[in-house]
């Protein structure tokens, strides 16, 4: 809920602002807890919630959600005490959001509350999985290891998340450029040649002809061609929303050229990544690979560990439920049978989970190799259609003057 508050600071000033808590009972505590006075708490109409919602949406980076469970690591690992270190976080962060957060967090550790039930409430930032470990942490008594691997686990997976998005930043840039070009030339360049040609009364080639048509067909509709191409963008923004269209999207991902093998790589690492962490922190497999299931954004992908947590309920091993799918690479197969059979299984995986991110790494630096020469054949293309369209009825014109 958004409340419209007024309170009394610490210094004795007056403030009012919007705010949101889940309750007028939760929001009374945290002003009072802060050191000031409330003087008006009062609920907003729902009608209005969801603008101001908009502006009170939480601005966290998940590199600081990193950077607060190293932050609590070392606390743990030093043997400050939590409430000391956490009051300090808060006099030393600039972010509201995360002066909120922690103020919140110490609160409820003061209540006399486990530092993963203080984090329960912000678990879709820490993530579920992230709080399932801490609560296994503090019953096996390795919270500061547990919080050392979370740290690490969320720094790899935004690692990977990050090399995936640069990846697509330079096919998606120079294929733009090269619609641009086009458009410079149809719409401006050639329409004035062509207007040049005709006054000179030039008997037009087919090709000619062709292209002017074209070129004149560009200038009349592009508005309309702009419009269209955003409607559909919006379709496929609000279709994706759909189930069936995301898992056509998703499939037909799968299945071109060089996007496809990012996808592979990406949810093979991601796979490995959760399921190491779960087994190295004694977290019940099947809850690790639920918590998987709700954070793989690919439907096919969502469905296969779907299906393998099916298959190791029925009492197949991973191995055989990841080899069941047939989805995720053979090596990665192999690997984690290996891994099984000797007892390795935790290194195995950290083994997998960085022999595809190495591959991500890889195809990340070396993409423009692969896509430059495909861009160059579409741009030779094009070049040599326009320069053929404007030789022909060039060499018309210079028969006529000898």
């Amino acid at each position: 809920m958004i409340f419209f508050i007024k309170k009394l600071d610490p210094n004795g000033k007056k403030t009012s602002y919007f705010d949101s808590f889940e309750d007028i009972a939760e929001a009374v505590e945290y002003i009072e807890a802060e050191g000031s006075i409330p003087i008006e708490v009062k609920p907003i109409p729902k009608i209005f919630s969801p603008f101001l919602a908009v502006f009170l949406k939480p601005k966290i980076k998940k590199e600081t959600i990193v950077e607060l469970l190293e932050n609590f690591y070392l606390i743990i690992k030093s043997g400050i005490p939590i409430q000391t270190a956490i009051e300090d976080m808060i006099k030393e962060n600039k972010n509201p959001y995360i002066k909120k957060m922690l103020k919140d967090i110490s609160i409820t550790l003061q209540k006399g509350h486990s530092f993963s039930t203080a984090l329960e409430k912000y678990k879709k930032y820490f993530t579920n999985f992230i709080v399932s470990l801490i609560k296994i942490g503090e019953q096996t008594g390795n919270l500061e290891i547990t919080l050392k691997n979370g740290a690490e686990f969320l720094k790899k997976i935004e690692d990977l998340k990050k090399r995936f998005k640069q990846a697509m930043i330079y096919p998606t840039f120079a294929f733009i450029a090269i619609i641009v070009a086009m458009l410079v030339w149809l719409l401006y360049v050639l329409p004035k040649i062509i207007t040049f040609f005709k006054e000179m009364d030039v008997e037009l080639p087919t090709l000619t002809v062709m292209v002017m048509n074209f070129s004149e067909f560009m200038q009349n509709y592009f508005f309309y061609i702009v419009i269209v191409f955003f409607i559909i963008i919006f379709i496929v923004t609000v279709s994706l929303k759909n189930e069936k269209f995301k898992r056509f999207f998703d499939k037909a991902i799968l299945k071109t050229p060089l996007i496809n093998k990012f996808v592979i790589y990406f949810n093979s690492a991601y796979f490995a990544e959760y399921v190491r962490l779960t087994v190295s922190s004694g977290l019940p497999l099947l809850e690790g690979l639920k918590t998987l299931k709700e954070n793989t954004l690919n439907l096919v992908f969502k469905e296969a560990v779907e299906k393998i947590i099916y298959d190791i309920q029925k009492g197949l091993s991973i191995s055989e439920a990841v080899k069941d799918v047939k989805l995720y690479p053979l090596y990665m197969e192999r690997m984690i049978a290996i891994g099984e059979d000797t007892g390795t299984l935790e290194n195995q995986l950290n083994l997998i989970g960085e022999y595809y991110h190495s591959k991500i790494d890889y195809m990340a630096q070396n993409i423009s190799k692969v896509i430059e020469p495909a861009l160059l054949i579409i741009l030779a293309v094009f070049i040599a259609v326009i320069m053929l369209s404007i030789f022909g009825p060039l060499y018309t014109m210079i028969g006529r003057i000898q």
